[in-house]
């Protein structure tokens, strides 16, 4: 109770014990101390006690993956990685994205790269073999063809020179009709060329489209031959006794050379006896049919034809009789 003069203390109506003086402390947070998803508080006798986000106890074991699903969705771990907010310098930061950017162009590239192998053919490596020994064989046969070529030259030059003046018709007539040596005359030539959509790169058309074959070549020569042709060349390609014009695949061949369009027919002879055989009046039926096709055979006269010697063939049976 408080006293009448006023100099005199008011005295305590209830006395506080010392045990009981509040206390006054301070306490310093990390600054990332909000980030917490739990907290506790301890009590004056020591006593811990949770905040109401704690687990909940459950009678069924099986509701607790439920349970923490939907009020304890982040790890623990991870929350606790997020008090720490250091910062960090630019060159951490670049030098981690330039990592990741390596890593993800190494892993692309490396992906596609597998895909490529996946996708790719197994039997291109075997097929480029053999076309790279196809290719350097037809260089040597060609290399050693002119070779014999050149050989034959020398011989005639130095035929020549040892006074050969006299020199047999029979043997030379046999010669020019098996094709062993060079020719020159008048006669025709015979130009039969694809129609332009056969060139295009739409192999689903261009494989409906009519296009020259073997047998159409064959059908030319054959009706030059009946007409009293003495030589005849498919693209500078002199025919002989042993030539032959065939297909292998998609690709027309005079013995082993490939040929492709245009393809010209050169023949020497009568020049209206030849055109007859194959213009009008004996290729009709044959012209007419191209024609349909969008192929115009074109036939013109020439006044001077070069052929050259047919490539020599080998005998293995064959003997010369006394």
């Amino acid at each position: 109770m408080s006293g009448t003069d006023g100099n005199e203390p008011i005295p305590e109506s209830i006395p506080v014990p010392g045990s009981f003086t509040p206390r006054r402390r301070r306490t310093t947070f990390s600054a990332g101390a909000l980030g917490l998803t739990r907290q506790y508080a301890e009590g004056p006798m020591g006593i811990r006690t949770q905040n109401a986000t704690r687990r909940r106890r459950l009678a069924d074991d099986s509701l607790r993956l439920i349970d923490d699903l939907t009020n304890r969705p982040m790890d623990s771990l991870y929350a606790d990685s997020l008090l720490d907010q250091r910062p960090r310098s630019a060159f951490t930061v670049w030098a981690t994205r330039v990592i990741v950017f390596v890593i993800c162009v190494a892993v692309g590239v490396a992906g596609s790269v597998v895909v490529q192998r996946l996708h790719a053919d197994p039997r291109k490596q075997q097929r480029d073999w053999y076309i790279s020994r196809i290719e350097e064989v037809s260089q040597r046969s060609d290399a050693l063809t002119k070779d014999v070529s050149d050989l034959r030259g020398q011989i005639d030059a130095l035929s020549d020179q040892v006074g050969a003046d006299t020199v047999d018709p029979t043997q030379l007539r046999d010669e020019m009709t098996i094709g062993a040596v060079a020719v020159q005359g008048p006669g025709i030539s015979v130009t039969l060329a694809n129609p332009l959509a056969a060139k295009s790169d739409d192999a689903s058309s261009s494989s409906q489209l009519r296009v020259i074959t073997d047998g159409d070549l064959q059908w030319y020569v054959s009706q030059l031959w009946g007409a009293g042709a003495e030589a005849i060349a498919v693209n500078g390609n002199r025919l002989g006794i042993q030539s032959a014009i065939r297909k292998a695949g998609g690709t027309i061949l005079v013995d082993l050379t490939k040929i492709e369009s245009p393809y010209v027919i050169e023949a020497i002879g009568d020049g209206d006896a030849l055109r007859a055989a194959v213009d009008v009046g004996g290729g009709e039926g044959r012209n007419a049919v191209l024609e349909q096709a969008g192929i115009y055979p074109k036939i013109s006269s020439q006044k001077t034809i070069t052929l050259k010697a047919a490539e020599p063939k080998n005998l293995s049976y064959a003997r010369s009789v006394d």
